[in-house]
């Protein structure tokens, strides 16, 4: 006696195939991660850059080149190896107490009379749980604080020396020789590919060079 094949199995197979591949479609792997990153970081840098000049009157996406917003955020953070440094640093701090550190303090004093007084138990319970059985409480804290970062870097740079400009109170870090050997004492504002921006000896507005005018850049 021949046995009829499942219609039941068979109509299952392809929702369960379908299940599978929509599944699939929103895993990620490290390459989209790392790639989604940057795109997120480039944008920071860009954001960061227009506040900064910005403060100085300049449209930096006017002088821009493609190669200027893709290394953008590195550029940002070469701009002082000591900022580089404090905000490694500072991010593995944070990451430890954040997710480390307050965790463990909230477990081992959970019980206790006088922690019970000022904390709202039901709620931190669910937050560092969620905190430690979910890594995107983690990523979330880190794209807070790399925006945070960005943002400030922009503002607390364009304020701190627009205002010295404004006072003439600044201080002449380069010197400038151009293809007819003219110099000049300057204090850099920053350069990207295409241009050199700049305040020149005596003035109180920033000056923006082509690199093709420029023959050599001196630190002082």
């Amino acid at each position: 006696m021949t046995q009829q094949p499942s219609t039941e199995s068979n109509l299952s197979e392809p929702a369960n195939t379908a299940k599978t591949s929509h599944a699939n479609t929103h895993q990620y792997g490290l390459q989209e991660y790392l790639s989604l990153g940057y795109v997120y970081l480039i944008i920071l840098g860009i954001i960061s850059d227009v506040i900064y000049f910005n403060f100085f009157g300049i449209n930096i996406l006017k002088y821009a080149a493609i190669s200027d917003i893709l290394i953008s955020p590195i550029s940002t953070l070469l701009k002082d190896i000591r900022v580089l440094i404090f905000v490694v640093v500072f991010i593995g701090l944070a990451s430890w107490f954040m997710f480390k550190v307050m965790p463990n303090f909230h477990l081992k004093n959970r019980h206790k009379v006088w922690y019970r007084k000022f904390q709202n138990m039901d709620k931190w319970d669910k937050y560092y749980s969620a905190i430690d059985s979910n890594n995107h409480k983690k990523a979330e804290f880190l794209l807070f604080f790399l925006a945070s970062m960005f943002l400030g870097m922009g503002i607390g740079s364009g304020t701190a020396i627009s205002n010295r400009i404004k006072k003439g109170d600044i201080k002449l870090d380069h010197t400038i020789i151009f293809s007819d050997n003219e110099s000049k004492q300057v204090k850099m504002i920053g350069q990207n590919s295409g241009y050199l921006f700049y305040v020149p000896e005596g003035q109180k507005a920033v000056s923006v060079t082509p690199m093709g005018q420029v023959k050599e850049i001196q630190k002082r």
